[in-house]
């Protein structure tokens, strides 16, 4: 006789229940596990990529210390021909002092996921000692709402989030449209924006802000993913233009 029926009916069935519940147990700990990771990543996980120029072997090294460090640190590289640097761990857990040990170039404020007001309080005192510092800095997507909640303008939530890889954006510059890959769900309130930020780019699905950039500052933005493009690249421009602003900035250092 198979061995599911050497139980009596009514044994096997209070067996059954018990691994139900235990099943149905284990799946509530792990909802609750997923729902405590999803509030961290919403409030804290945001990462700030120094940029730096040095040699190659420099990089090496430091993509050597980072790996070492494991779950630690940030493991955050912009895959650009010329540009490249160490990353730093999360924002709120660095420090001003520690970012000017490192004599940086730039600074690169990246993408990463949840609220961006949540995650302006948590990393507003060092936002405000790393755009004193006047080096250049550039921007994208939480980055980008980060620069601007940091000069006084808010975010609100979109009804309809921005997601995709065909999102149509002009450029006010130069009035020239790109096609541009996109994942947010928080966008810049026009009406919010300091007098010294200029809209530099806006989406042609729903006018809502794309890009900005200080009036008096080297610094910029763009709501937009210009380093994961998988297809048009006409937005790489940024990353040179990223550059020269640096090169520019190291210029009249010297003068």
């Amino acid at each position: 006789m198979p061995s599911l029926f050497r139980k009596s009916p009514g044994k096997q069935l209070q067996s059954t229940c018990e691994q139900l519940q235990a099943m149905q147990d284990q799946k509530g700990r792990l909802n609750e596990e997923v729902a405590a990771a999803r509030r961290a990543l919403a409030t804290s996980r945001f990462s700030c990529t120094i940029l730096t120029f040095s040699q190659r072997q420099a990089h090496a090294k430091s993509r050597t210390a980072l790996k070492e460090k494991g779950a630690q640190a940030v493991k955050a590289y912009i895959t650009h021909p010329v540009l490249s640097g160490p990353a730093i761990e999360r924002l709120e857990d660095s420090k001003i002092d520690d970012i000017k040990n490192l004599k940086p170039d730039g600074i690169f404020l990246s993408n990463g996921p949840g609220d961006p007001s949540a995650t302006e309080k948590k990393c507003r005192k060092l936002l405000q000692s790393l755009f004193e510092l006047k080096l250049p800095v550039f921007g994208i997507c939480i980055g980008h709402q980060l620069f601007g909640l940091s000069f006084g303008a808010k975010t609100s939530k979109m009804s309809q989030g921005h997601r995709g890889a065909n999102h149509p954006v002009k450029n006010l510059i130069n009035n020239k449209v790109e096609i541009t890959s996109q994942n947010h769900g928080y966008e810049i309130v026009l009406e919010s924006l300091p007098e010294c930020l200029k809209v530099t780019h806006v989406s042609l699905f729903d006018k809502s802000i794309e890009g900005l950039r200080h009036n008096e500052l080297p610094f910029f933005s763009v709501q937009y993913h210009p380093e994961a493009s998988p297809g048009p690249t006409e937005s790489s421009y940024l990353f040179e233009k990223f550059l020269n602003l640096i090169k520019d900035s190291k210029t009249n250092a010297k003068t």
